[in-house]
């Protein structure tokens, strides 16, 4: 099991979040927005980190939060 550590984001992570994101988008069959992490609309983005410095993952969190309804009658 590879340690992971969480740091925040930095502008020059963009590029790596990017392709993370499509490779995840492109497993999953999905085609979800990624907001600008660097923006107002997001009020932290971490990035996981191994050992070696390699960022394997990302995570961030909207200032806004939405409710969303799937497959009911909201």
């Amino acid at each position: 099991m590879r340690r992971i550590t969480l740091r925040q984001a930095a502008p020059q992570d963009w590029p790596l979040i990017q392709q993370l994101h499509r490779e995840h988008q492109a497993a999953q069959g999905t085609n979800y927005e990624l907001p600008n992490l660097f923006g107002p609309s997001i009020a932290i983005a971490l990035v996981g980190v191994e050992e070696g410095g390699a960022v394997r993952n990302c995570i961030y969190v909207e200032t806004i939060a939405e409710l969303r309804f799937v497959g009911c009658d909201p």
